[in-house]
């Protein structure tokens, strides 16, 4: 199987979110796709990464046609599109957001929280990769600094409450992010 991080596959194994068979998923800024095979291997139904560049999406094509055969293959995808303009009225099961956030400027960590708001659907569940936790929350990005009370600030106000807390034990983070990095599961709890 092909493994970017190990906390994930390890936390899908050890069904972290339950069972993940035929719920649908959302990645957005996959990047090479590793992750959405990972939650196809583990059962979803349906994933889709999302990816703003072109480029990034025909590397993550050719690594899923690499990695998934058969019917397997069919239940994932990565897609052309900007994640803050949903397009369509597609709702997701699960959302799983791995340095994305951190990626983005501050400024944008709002509208982050709205988006993920309206693309899960109510009760659904947001999974999140918290790094780089920097003690130092000066440095400038990207990648911006984040922390779990960051986070929690504002998907609090987009209606999702904190069901899970973790630090990533270093054996599990790739090279270089050990120690820096949490793992939370978000609950959506109300409509918006």
């Amino acid at each position: 199987m092909c493994i970017r991080d190990r906390h994930l596959t390890d936390f899908l194994q050890q069904k972290g979110l339950g069972d993940v068979e035929q719920k649908t998923v959302l990645i957005p800024g996959c990047g090479r796709g590793y992750d959405v095979v990972s939650f196809v291997k583990y059962g979803a139904s349906d994933v889709t990464g999302l990816e703003i560049a072109p480029t990034a999406v025909a590397s993550a094509t050719v690594l899923l046609d690499t990695e998934l055969k058969g019917d397997l293959r069919k239940r994932a995808r990565v897609v052309p599109g900007d994640f803050f303009s949903p397009s369509g009225d597609t709702k997701y099961d699960i959302g799983y957001d791995y340095t994305f956030f951190c990626a983005i400027h501050p400024s944008m960590r709002e509208g982050w929280a709205q988006s993920w708001s309206k693309h899960l659907k109510s009760g659904g569940t947001l999974v999140t990769s918290i790094f780089p936790d920097f003690e130092d929350r000066s440095i400038t990005g990207p990648p911006w600094p984040v922390w779990p009370d960051l986070y929690k600030e504002v998907l609090d106000t987009a209606g999702f409450t904190l069901r899970s807390l973790e630090k990533v034990d270093e054996g599990k983070s790739h090279s270089g992010r050990g120690g820096k990095e949490w793992l939370a599961v978000w609950d959506k709890i109300s409509k918006f």
